[in-house]
């Protein structure tokens, strides 16, 4: 798993970008985005969702909870999927989270 630094750096140079250029768009330094990746610094909260929008990905990805950078999750609909998650049973819950693993597992192996 790569740390959140090395994330940052690899989807930033994936869109030819200069850490000048994510700065600006941020509102930071160049040298606050050269502390991010080297890992001297973390990105408060508000950094983060800016990063994971401008470079294309989920927060969820830059902080190494899941492996799969083109998971882009609109927070909106995430926080209305939690909210109709709450309300099922510890099994239907169990049901759902298999049926995920399984319906991602198939979109792998195509």
């Amino acid at each position: 798993m790569l740390p959140l630094g090395k994330r940052i750096r690899e989807l930033r140079k994936k869109k030819k970008m200069k850490q000048m250029e994510l700065a600006i768009l941020i509102s930071k330094t160049k040298s606050t985005i050269s502390s991010f990746e080297r890992g001297t610094r973390q990105p408060n909260n508000i950094d983060l969702v800016k990063l994971s929008k401008i470079l294309g990905t989920s927060s969820d990805y830059l902080l190494g909870i899941t492996n799969d950078p083109s998971s882009n999750d609109n927070g909106l609909v995430a926080s209305q999927l939690d909210g109709q998650f709450r309300n099922f049973s510890k099994d239907e819950k169990d049901l759902i989270t298999d049926f995920m693993d399984f319906v991602r597992s198939r979109r792998n192996n195509d």
